[in-house]
């Protein structure tokens, strides 16, 4: 509740809560990739019973459900790494002014995509995407 006070989600007392509001944008809409706000208004009444809210009321909402689950997010994170990095292991990398990890992937795509994501030739697909994710760990 302090973090949705703290980034704008709640100003006042409203029908929805942060935590369905988590529940629908982490769990609720996971294979959806392009949701519509009539999707996310109907999966919050359903994993909150009894709430009524319409798509305009999450629409204008929107900028402060960003900010709300990237700090979700982010507190997530830290609490983490609080819990599965030793104390001795924080010593080692406070030497350091950054640590970064590093992933990527590569997703196959459809070939009728190829104009806008070719692929990366060969054998490959015709189409396909590679994701790098960049994550400090100190900062």
């Amino acid at each position: 509740m302090e973090i949705a006070v703290n980034t704008g989600f709640l100003k006042r007392k409203l029908s929805i809560l942060p935590d369905t509001i988590v529940k629908v944008f982490i769990f609720g809409l996971l294979n959806t990739p392009n949701p519509y706000l009539k999707q996310i208004v109907s999966k919050c009444e359903k994993i909150q019973p009894g709430l009524r809210i319409t798509k305009n009321a999450i629409y204008n909402r929107l900028p402060n459900i960003s900010k709300f689950l990237q700090y979700i997010f982010t507190d997530t994170m830290k609490f983490t790494l609080q819990k599965s990095v030793s104390a001795k292991t924080v010593k080692i990398l406070s030497q350091f002014r950054d640590v970064k990890i590093c992933d990527s992937t590569k997703i196959t795509l459809p070939d009728k995509l190829a104009n806008l994501w070719p692929g990366l030739g060969g054998r490959n697909a015709k189409s396909a995407l590679k994701i790098q994710c960049i994550y400090s760990l100190i900062s």
